[in-house]
């Protein structure tokens, strides 16, 4: 794949913007006691349980989760706290994460209605003043994005004694890392020796150059490849996370050596970063918008212009730097189109629809250099219906196969991802077919992996198994 790429995939639409919080006006009284709800979400059933006190809602709480933990922690605390206020389920979905709000709001209807059915369940909406914050406020370290690049910068910085905040425009952090497989390729990591794995820094930059069609910075990719290791081991040592006992071996590499977190996902690296963080006495502001970066009369980048989600203007001071870790711009299809045409609206993309340039805007507007725009990458497997990456797509590397329309096998499926997605555009349809036995199922353990996933795909006939057909 290339190295120095700018992330386009394919669109996955779970973020979530702050609703108005709702007072009660009214309504009629519940009955007292504790009631469970359910209600369908983006991934399974929600459970709620629902706690009525002298006739009002006192406690929502979350019972089963199928949700992302990270992003759903959110929606439901922001939900709870309105559904509290306003004495009722009546109030405004988290936008951009209405499965998951939606199935929430009906899981607390439905404990509502075993405390009393014929309550009306519908409450005056009034407007709750927001807090205000402080228009300037002083930090050592200010870091714009609050995914897994962010968070590791500012836990960095943190853990030094300074004082740091991350600016997040979503309501919560994690940025693509939260919705990616969170696989870290590391050569001569411990994984690789307990699986009698060969492999070395040179081979690792080596493959890396070859996939860049070696028009990468060589002295940058052997950095990233002699500090892999210790950055693995950093994250298993100080931030605690936790690895599956297997390596894998994704396009592109001569060798297993994809390190794979337990979950499969980017979820406990940011769980366990804002962990570390916060106990490090890291800030994070969440629906915070920076817009500007300000710098001084030496051209130095000093304090960061700032948009809360209910719109006050906040000025950052940083007085030892200002990190940038916005991520990409593969959801800006303007953005992706100036720097290489051929990504338009052809191409979907699993960034999170807020990934949209904003940090290479802002540090290109008071002067930094950019290079290589034109390198995006592409993910050449996805659920054709909703546009989500596809982790069941993943077989594809234990030996299933890709086939067109016409039935016929067309590309290397462990080739680069650039090259098997445009590939499969050429096809007739602009689609593929991925076939697999039970012993590529049983290999991969991907679908043990990602069963929501794989009843997603059931459900919408994506996907049939030849046992079930009569």
């Amino acid at each position: 794949m290339k190295n120095r790429t700018s992330k386009l995939f394919v669109m996955l639409s779970i973020i979530a913007l702050l609703a108005v919080p709702m007072i009660s006006c009214g309504g009629s009284s519940y009955k007292d006691g504790t009631f469970i709800g359910a209600g369908d979400g983006h991934h399974g059933q929600i459970k709620v349980e629902v706690v009525i006190k002298s006739g009002k809602i006192s406690e929502v709480n979350v019972v089963d989760n199928p949700e992302n933990k990270v992003l759903s922690k959110s929606v439901y605390e922001k939900l709870s706290a309105e559904i509290i206020d306003a004495g009722s389920a009546e109030v405004d979905a988290v936008s951009g994460a209405s499965d998951t709000s939606r199935g929430f709001l009906d899981a607390v209807r439905d404990a509502l209605s075993q405390s009393n059915p014929d309550a009306d369940n519908k409450a005056a909406k009034a407007g709750k003043k927001a807090s205000k914050e402080n228009a300037e406020q002083q930090f050592d370290v200010v870091v714009i994005g609050g995914g897994g690049a962010g968070l590791v910068a500012a836990v960095s910085a943190a853990e030094t004694g300074a004082k740091v905040v991350v600016l997040e425009k979503m309501p919560a952090p994690g940025g693509n890392t939260l919705i990616s497989g969170g696989g870290l390729n590391v050569p001569g990591s411990w994984m690789q020796e307990k699986h009698n794995i060969s492999d070395s820094v040179e081979k690792y930059t080596a493959d890396t150059l070859k996939g860049g069609d070696n028009e990468g910075e060589a002295e940058l990719v052997a950095t990233m490849a002699e500090n892999a290791l210790a950055a693995a081991e950093w994250l298993r040592d100080d931030i605690g996370m936790v690895f599956l006992d297997r390596v894998q071996q994704f396009g592109g590499h001569s060798v297993p050596r994809a390190l794979i977190p337990e979950g499969n996902s980017g979820e406990q690296m940011i769980m366990k970063l804002m962990e570390k963080g916060e106990g490090f006495g890291m800030q994070l502001k969440t629906g915070m918008k920076a817009v500007k970066i300000n710098t001084d009369e030496n051209g130095r980048a000093s304090s960061v212009e700032a948009v809360s989600a209910d719109g006050q203007k906040i000025t950052f001071l940083a007085a030892k730097g200002i990190i940038i870790t916005t991520g990409g711009f593969g959801s800006n299809l303007e953005m992706r189109m100036k720097y290489n045409p051929e990504y338009d609206e052809e191409y979907m993309s699993t960034c999170l629809p807020q990934i949209t340039g904003d940090g290479i805007s802002m540090a290109s507007e008071i002067g930094a250099g950019l290079t290589d725009m034109s390198y995006i990458q592409t993910y050449p497997t996805c659920n054709p219906v909703t546009g989500i990456i596809s982790y069941v797509a993943n077989s594809r590397f234990y030996g299933a196969v890709l086939v067109n329309k016409e039935g016929r096998r067309f590309i290397n499926e462990m080739g680069r991802r650039d090259k098997v997605s445009r590939a499969i555009l050429d096809q007739s349809g602009k689609t593929a077919f991925l076939f697999w036995d039970s012993s590529v199922e049983g290999k991969s353990r991907m679908i043990e992996m990602h069963p929501e996933e794989w009843n997603q795909l059931v459900k919408n006939d994506l996907i049939v198994k030849a046992d079930t057909i009569a």
